[in-house]
């Protein structure tokens, strides 16, 4: 069991190599024992590393092999890992149908039980292979898959649902929502100690996502709404994730108090500039505008320019939406 779970923690973290000398130990060890439940382990191990390595028809041959070996007591948690393995290579190779009926299986284990770490999982495996062809279904899913793990407050889940969120929304043009999401998964991948989307075409996914937001929004704007999400609490960042309220978050009032010149010097904080440039522009004083900036983070419910500036940008996008 120990060199199954080192290959899978080896795997998770991107460590192909490390892994699969592991899993080669597995099976080398079955098969000195002759025993089949230890050769099962070695071929759920495996399966797994082939999930993380992007080899997916070795993923799903190794894995289908195994898939009705674990049945009682604590080896469900091998079944699931299994299904779940399954339902992600299914999907990525395009079998849907698949997908769905392994996931199903999986859901089906942990409700009769109430677990949900693993039914998060279940939720969030579905939501990944299937964000591509159906995304407002992924989405739905992930969400589901999201409030289960800020339940338990498990960071790897949360990072997972909150990574596919942002590819769903770089794909509907919502790029500052993107890339605020981007930072809040940057952030939950740090507590994990992991980079990020490890398995090849997942990665591949965040890539493109990543890039298609880069190129809508301004070098700046993306680093500050980047920035936004990195800055978010867990909690925050859920919320945020879930279109809930944040705490600090300007309400349409609160936006709307602000005067003119406010505004004029909240649009030029979002170019880059500094007081003493915005104040020969507008050809006032330095200290005058340093009282505007501290007028706009308090009405706003602020801490610092870059958080002006993710708004200014937002509010741009929203504007410039068609009625």
């Amino acid at each position: 069991m120990g060199l199954y779970a080192d290959s899978v923690l080896a795997g998770n973290q991107g460590d192909i190599e490390a892994g699969a000398a592991l899993v080669e130990r597995a099976r080398e060890v079955a098969e000195i024992l002759d025993d089949a439940r230890a050769r099962a382990l070695a071929t759920l191990a495996v399966g797994q590393l082939a999930v993380c390595s992007g080899d997916m028809p070795l993923a799903v041959s190794s894995l289908e092999e195994i898939v009705d070996a674990f049945h009682t007591g604590r080896e469900l948690v091998l079944r699931l890992a299994t299904l779940l393995g399954l339902a992600l290579a299914c999907g990525l190779l395009g079998d849907t149908p698949r997908s769905i009926a392994c996931q199903e299986a999986a859901l089906e284990i942990t409700q009769s039980r109430g677990e949900s770490v693993y039914r998060a999982y279940s939720l969030s495996t579905l939501g990944l292979a299937l964000w591509q062809s159906d995304p407002r279904r992924a989405a739905g899913l992930l969400e589901q898959g999201l409030r289960l793990s800020r339940v338990v407050d498990d960071a790897l889940g949360s990072a997972i649902c909150v990574e596919a969120l942002a590819w769903v929304a770089a794909g509907d043009r919502l790029a500052r929502r993107a890339a605020v999401l981007f930072g809040i998964a940057h952030s939950l991948w740090r507590v994990v100690g992991s980079a990020g989307v490890v398995i090849p075409p997942l990665h591949a996914y965040h890539e493109e996502s990543e890039r298609q937001v880069r190129s809508a929004l301004a070098k700046r704007a993306y680093e500050a709404a980047f920035e936004q999400g990195v800055n978010l609490s867990f909690d925050d960042g859920i919320a945020y994730a879930l279109d809930e309220q944040l705490q600090g978050v300007p309400t349409e009032g609160a936006a709307s108090a602000l005067t003119r010149r406010e505004r004029q010097v909240a649009d030029l904080v979002a170019q880059g500039l500094t007081n003493r440039a915005i104040a020969e522009q507008l050809v006032i004083a330095p200290r005058t505008v340093e009282g505007h900036v501290e007028h706009v983070l308090a009405k706003m419910g602020f801490t610092s320019r870059a958080q002006i500036a993710a708004w200014v940008v937002e509010q741009a996008q929203v504007e410039s939406r068609p009625l």
